[in-house]
């Protein structure tokens, strides 16, 4: 009986340990006020349109703070209320996703591609994520934190659809291969498991983009993980009525939270086509590739 009651307090005191190790750093009620931003977020196809589901998490050090950890609709910009203490530092782990999207899997501050899935052209694929090291909680001001793109985003565009003088090129379905990696360290920004990854073919991409006064239309669009700047061979196969047509690009150049194109007159003259690089998805485009 004496061991009994022995054993008992001292599994109390392990509770109250703990509670009070967990007090010392949530607050009863929300105290800190956040901020949540993408940039220049836009409606259109291929700018985020569709990550619409914002998901956190709280850590002190490496420890969860699991009761912390919350979801709310999202549409480039919310606040988020966290119960945080007055001075206290913390870990912030934010991130957005589509609610249609099947294949990114975030659990233990890292991000996995299930590689088995991935289809071509898909806008659900577009997220964005913040891992905020040392936040200091500060109950009387309102911080902004900005989410970015852990993505480059690979766009393929032609002219040659758009002269009607190109007989025979109606492309209705593209599917790219390409390398790229399937893990993401969300806290240190570390990528992993670098492999060939097949995006089957669907319907092409939407929209026009225009290059030196030139029309070109999107047929691909697709988001890709990579470390910060990486180059990759890059197949395309388009579906031009019951024909396959392959085009192959050698070294395309890609780069975190950066758009790259491929454009010319892809079908009529498939050695004839440049690369550009548009930097943070907003700023002035410049040449890479030559024709």
């Amino acid at each position: 009986m004496k061991n009994y009651i022995l054993i008992l307090a001292a599994l109390v005191g392990v509770t109250l340990v703990s509670c009070s190790k967990d007090d010392g750093y949530v607050a009863s009620e929300p105290t800190v006020s956040i901020k949540i931003t993408t940039p220049d977020l836009q409606t259109r196809y291929g700018e985020g349109a569709e990550a619409t589901e914002l998901h956190w998490e709280v850590y002190v050090g490496d420890t969860h703070l699991v009761g912390l950890d919350g979801s709310k609709s999202f549409s480039g910009e919310t606040t988020v209320d966290l119960r945080l203490v007055e001075n206290k530092t913390y870990n912030l782990l934010f991130w957005a996703e589509s609610p249609e999207q099947d294949i990114y899997t975030f659990a233990n501050r890292k991000l996995t591609i299930d590689a088995t899935k991935l289809k071509a052209n898909e806008e659900a694929y577009d997220a964005f994520y913040v891992y905020e090291k040392n936040f200091v909680a500060k109950s009387t001001e309102t911080r902004t934190i900005e989410l970015r793109r852990p993505f480059a985003q690979l766009n393929i565009a032609t002219g040659d659809i758009l002269n009607s003088s190109s007989a025979g090129v109606n492309i209705t379905q593209t599917g790219v291969e390409l390398e790229a990696y399937t893990e993401l360290d969300l806290v240190t920004g570390e990528v992993d498991k670098k492999q060939t990854l097949t995006y089957d073919m669907t319907p092409t991409a939407t929209g026009q983009i225009t290059v030196g006064q030139k029309p070109y239309k999107m047929i691909s669009m697709n988001y890709l993980l990579v470390q910060d700047k990486i180059l990759s061979d890059v197949k395309m196969t388009a579906l031009n009525g019951a024909e396959n047509l392959v085009r192959d690009y050698s070294q395309v150049p890609f780069k975190r939270n950066h758009r790259t194109f491929i454009i010319g007159d892809l079908f009529t003259a498939n050695v004839d086509f440049q690369v550009i690089i548009l930097p943070g998805f907003d700023d002035d485009e410049y040449i890479f590739g030559a024709e």
